[in-house]
């Protein structure tokens, strides 16, 4: 098992606190199996990198690379370092961050997991800086299907989890939410807000 496949299960593992938390991880190994090609491409020529090739590129955006390209752009398996800080390590498609893969943000923020046209696509896991940590579906870089979002200790919500559905970052569809104290709210959802109430247990 390779150092980026153990830092991926680690940082799920780190988060997991009931039977629901595991089962859900376990769903998501299933249909995400996590791995890190190593490049067999032959050196690319360093003054076009045209062909399918492994090599060294930094683009007119500012942005350091180096892994797989063809036809002068990311494609494969690399690393890329924007002029932000912001790093990107994984699969590429066209120029593109497309498959599996780990961005770590300037912001302190990280995701891991499916990509598609440089947006979070299938399933992943963001932490944020402040602790808060959501793991499930996503879908245009947006919290869409079904997920678990855990509230960080430097959060105004902190120790609130919520599993259940989303659309477009904001929690829709059945769900649960519990709080800090214990309690636990479940029903169906719409734009953040319970409108209507399945269990309500004090």
């Amino acid at each position: 098992m390779s150092l980026y496949e153990r830092n991926c299960i680690l940082r799920f593992l780190r988060h997991i606190s009931d039977a629901r938390d595991m089962l859900f991880l376990l769903f998501i190994f299933y249909l995400f199996p996590i791995s890190v090609a190593i490049s067999e491409l032959q050196k690319c020529d360093e003054v076009s990198y045209r062909e399918h090739c492994f090599g060294s590129a930094i683009f007119q955006s500012g942005q350091k690379y180096r892994g797989d390209l063809k036809d002068g752009y990311q494609h494969g398996h690399g690393t890329a370092i924007d002029i932000t800080g912001d790093t990107y390590t994984g699969e590429w498609k066209d120029g593109k961050m497309h498959g599996k893969g780990e961005a770590n943000y300037s912001s302190g923020d990280t995701y891991i997991g499916s990509f598609k046209e440089d947006k979070a696509h299938g399933y992943g896991t963001y932490t944020a800086k402040n602790g808060d940590t959501y793991y499930g579906q996503w879908r245009n870089g947006k919290m869409n299907g079904h997920g678990v979002l855990k509230f960080g200790v430097a959060s105004k919500a902190a120790g609130e989890k919520y599993i259940g559905g989303w659309k477009d970052n904001k929690r829709q569809g059945q769900g649960t939410a519990v709080l800090p104290d214990g309690r636990s709210l479940s029903g169906i959802w719409s734009n953040n807000k319970l409108i209507e109430t399945f269990n309500n247990s004090d």
